[in-house]
């Protein structure tokens, strides 16, 4: 009798995990936002000049707060988040790009999702303010690495950080030390 429940309960699970696996790649299909097949590298450099159209208004949708949750994104109160695209980087992991804002500041993050639909890693990739228009991030993704360049315009002259992160082939990103 163990054996059947233990059975039942692994088949149970296991349907779950398939049913929420397909939800996210449904939703990542059926999003309608573009995928970029990333062939040597791919500039992520998100800020507020190039976010906008010339009316002021964002250039992609806003995702639902049901869409939150089921991507597993952080909350970030009440910030629009918009999927921007999905990068071709792995067929063993998917790519999403998504940027939220508030009144000065524009922020993009990078999220790895395994094939289960499970979120593996998230990195922030651009950056930008525009209370002083002091300090912006950008980065160079690639099939491998991600490369984060952070200005900091205060110093006189700008200084300038760079990081260098691996993508495993999970999907999972680990600082280069």
């Amino acid at each position: 009798m163990r054996k059947k429940i233990v059975i039942f309960v692994f088949l149970g699970l296991s349907i779950l995990l398939y049913a929420k696996s397909n939800k996210i790649i449904s939703w990542v299909k059926d999003s309608g936002i573009d995928n970029i097949n990333v062939k040597k590298e791919y500039e992520e450099n998100t800020n507020f000049d190039n976010f906008y159209d010339k009316k002021g208004n964002a250039k992609y949708e806003s995702i639902s707060e049901k869409d939150i949750l089921l991507l597993n994104i952080d909350s970030m109160g009440d910030r629009k988040i918009y999927a921007k695209h999905t990068l071709n980087l792995s067929s063993a992991f998917t790519t999403v790009i998504f940027s939220y804002e508030s009144e000065m500041e524009l922020n993009t993050i990078l999220v790895n999702y395994d094939l289960k639909g499970e979120k593996v890693a998230s990195l922030e990739v651009a950056y930008d303010e525009i209370a002083e228009s002091a300090f912006r991030t950008e980065s160079i993704i690639s099939k491998n690495s991600i490369i984060t360049v952070n200005a900091n315009y205060f110093d006189d002259p700008p200084s300038y950080t760079t990081n260098t992160y691996k993508i495993e082939s999970n999907g999972k990103i680990v600082e280069n030390k």
